[in-house]
């Protein structure tokens, strides 16, 4: 008989082995692994750091910003955006105020905890809001606005108006003040747009600033849910063309810290997961400034526009303990001591009837004799008038 075919290798006879075919391939498969690791493993860490730096750029506003404190004007003109800190007193009436709004309007479901209604014990009675949905498309359908819808709602906002308008300057009021409540679901990155507070165009930078400060909960996630913004100079320069428009950057919310940001200032809320808050209410105050001076001519296009928001028409609150009544006085009486006559007899009608000034019998009469001492056909009346309360009103003094 012939003799079979003996294979050209010793190693080709085996070959075709199964158990050498399982072999070989598993050697390969080794093989590819040991070396296309590293590379996948490169690809990978070098996909974070990527992302890190992005991060650390977006952050790098903010940094510069906090650290920073004591030029907070500064801060505000170059970037748009400062930090300011909420006192503690101030900060557990907003809260309290929330719960308030929380427990009157639902079951209780995702309401905050831990405050208790003590910090509302110098209200005369439950803080009075009116509700307004999704203002616009730019903002998502899970979020509502609880306006302070009477002056009375409006003072438990106040001490915290005052330590931000302790930043801003005296010469700026507090317009409004609301809740933004977000009730569960998430906020897509469609829903949340970016926006300016203020767009109209006769409202110029530097005249208007919103403060946003978080209530609840204790503490917002890092990267989701706080507050994405665009610098004055990074938007300049998307808008001219000079760069693409690159990542915004990010305050992230702590409770008893306020972001100021100027109402010219490009904005918009982080969007956030489902999970995000677990099932917790998200809660935000935010306060309207405007700068009330008599250079100033677009306040009445800021009351418009906070309106046409929901806003009730309360007029503004001059900070550092002065309304705009007490304003007015004060205006009044720089008039009547520069001698103009008309304010010396408002001023006397005012002290007669103890409007906005002590009320006094006998000033009310001097400022009568000051406005007659101008002459002209009213003189003697006023004289006569301001004998008469002397002779037969001065018992009235307090």
């Amino acid at each position: 008989p012939e003799r079979p075919l003996r294979p050209r290798h010793a190693l080709a006879g085996f070959v075709s082995e199964p158990l050498l075919q399982t072999l070989v391939l598993a050697g390969v498969a080794v093989w590819t692994c040991r070396f296309t690791r590293p590379l996948t493993q490169w690809r990978q860490c070098r996909g974070r750091n990527v992302r890190r730096a992005r991060r650390a750029v977006a952050e790098t506003s903010v940094a510069q910003v906090q650290e920073d404190p004591q030029n907070f004007r500064t801060c505000l003109a170059r970037k748009g955006l400062a930090v300011v800190q909420v006192p503690d007193v101030a900060l557990k009436m907003m809260q309290a105020a929330a719960e308030s709004l929380c427990a009157s309007s639902d079951d209780g479901r995702g309401q905050p905890q831990g405050v208790g209604p003590a910090a509302l014990a110098d209200a005369a009675r439950a803080p009075n809001f009116s509700c307004r949905g999704s203002v616009n498309e730019n903002f998502p359908s899970t979020m509502s606005w609880h306006w302070a819808a009477d002056a009375e709602t409006r003072q438990l906002f106040l001490p915290a108006a005052e330590a931000v308008g302790a930043h801003l300057g005296s010469d700026f009021a507090l317009m409004a003040a609301h809740l933004i409540v977000a009730s569960g679901g998430e906020v897509r990155n469609v829903e949340s747009k970016f926006h300016l507070d203020f767009g109209e165009p006769d409202i110029p930078r530097e005249t208007v600033a919103t403060a946003l400060l978080p209530l609840f909960p204790s503490s917002f996630p890092e990267s989701e849910g706080n507050l994405e913004w665009y610098p004055w100079d990074t938007a300049a320069a998307a808008y001219e063309g000079r760069q693409p428009l690159p990542q915004p950057a990010v305050h992230c919310y702590r409770v008893g810290e306020g972001a100021v940001f100027d109402g010219k200032l490009a904005h918009r809320t982080q969007p956030f997961s489902g999970v995000a808050f677990q099932g917790r209410k998200r809660i935000l105050a935010a306060l309207y400034f405007a700068r009330v001076t008599e250079a100033d001519t677009s306040e009445r296009s800021v009351r418009f526009v906070l309106f046409s928001q929901g806003a009730p028409p309360l007029p503004p609150v001059r900070l550092g303990g002065q309304s705009e009544e007490d304003d007015m006085v004060k205006r009044i009486q720089l008039a009547a001591e520069g001698g103009d006559p008309a304010a010396q007899q408002l001023l006397a009608k005012m002290h007669l009837m103890g409007h906005g000034v002590v009320r006094s019998v006998t000033l009310a009469a001097g400022w009568l004799r000051k406005a007659a001492a101008h002459g002209g056909p009213e003189s003697n009346d006023l004289l006569q008038a301001a004998e008469e309360l002397e002779r037969d009103y001065r018992g009235l003094d307090t």
